[in-house]
């Protein structure tokens, strides 16, 4: 009995896990792509937290508040929830998770 009390807690906290886990995923995804395009351009910053700081700021602006606005905008509450998960789906397929 008690196995089936705490299971719907486990799987709340496996889903809920999830958001952290894909936004670090992201954020790397994004951050590699800058540094890629940063050394193709000739520039190597010297400080390795510069590139975090970018895949930050990058991937919150452009994953999430972009989405999130033009979900909005064009389709209400339901694009504000599906327009961040169908950009993460972007950069999971062009990242090849």
């Amino acid at each position: 009995m008690l196995r089936i009390i705490r299971a719907p807690i486990f799987f709340i906290a496996v889903a809920l896990s999830f958001i952290p886990t894909l936004y670090i995923l992201g954020i790397v995804t994004v951050g590699s792509w800058l540094e890629d395009g940063l050394r193709k351009l000739g520039i190597v910053p010297r400080q390795e937290w510069i590139l975090l700081v970018l895949g930050i700021v990058s991937y919150t602006g452009l994953g999430i508040v972009v989405p999130v606005y033009l979900g909005v905008r064009l389709f209400g509450l339901p694009g504000a929830i599906v327009g961040p998960i169908f950009a993460l789906l972007i950069i999971g397929i062009l990242g090849r998770w």
